[in-house]
């Protein structure tokens, strides 16, 4: 592109400059509010500042692919700067991608309240269960001194029964011997 001189440029010339029809230079004069010098018969005619202006409209249309509405935010100076079309749809969507990871992580966080709901009232019946459990077994069950104590008197009853046992033997001998003497019966 060659450099551009201090002097008012016709319509043909700055569209041949930035490779657009004299047609779209006019609307886009008209669309993006560029003041133009004219001609005593009418004409338009382009200053240095607005063919480079012209040549930034372009890039940022052609080279950004910024809209219409970009570059007349851009002109009207609602915004410093735009990404550029696909900069924008870039945006968007690793925007659409965080939003659909967070909308997943929030799922799986309401699930796992859920899960970890159900475990907290399952452990609540469990230990109220256990607590039930041992409130029975403590009223059944003996404590442990009384369970030595009937281990004691067991044994005590065991060795009675061998004593007696031993005493009911003497005494059937001393019967047999009785009654064979009496008898007069030998072994």
């Amino acid at each position: 592109m060659k450099q551009i001189q201090e002097r008012l440029y016709k319509p043909n010339e700055v569209a041949k400059m930035i490779d657009i029809s004299t047609d779209l230079l006019r609307k886009w004069s008209d669309e993006f509010n560029i003041q133009v010098e004219t001609t005593d018969g009418g004409h338009r005619r382009y200053t240095k500042e607005n063919c480079e202006i012209l040549i930034s409209i372009s890039k940022k249309i052609k080279e950004q692919n910024w809209s219409w509405d970009q570059v007349r935010s851009w002109r009207n100076g609602e915004h410093d700067s735009f990404s550029s079309f696909e900069e924008k749809s870039n945006t968007e969507k690793k925007l659409e991608e965080l939003l659909e990871y967070a909308r997943i992580q929030k799922e799986k966080a309401d699930q796992q309240e859920q899960f970890n709901l159900a475990l907290i009232q399952q452990l609540k019946v469990m230990e109220s269960r256990y607590n039930e459990l041992n409130t029975y077994v403590q009223k059944r069950l003996p404590n442990r001194e009384d369970f030595l104590e009937r281990d004691r008197q067991l044994i005590e009853l065991r060795e009675q029964n061998k004593v007696e046992k031993e005493r009911m033997d003497e005494l059937r001998k001393e019967e047999r011997s009785w009654f064979h003497k009496m008898f007069g019966l030998n072994k």
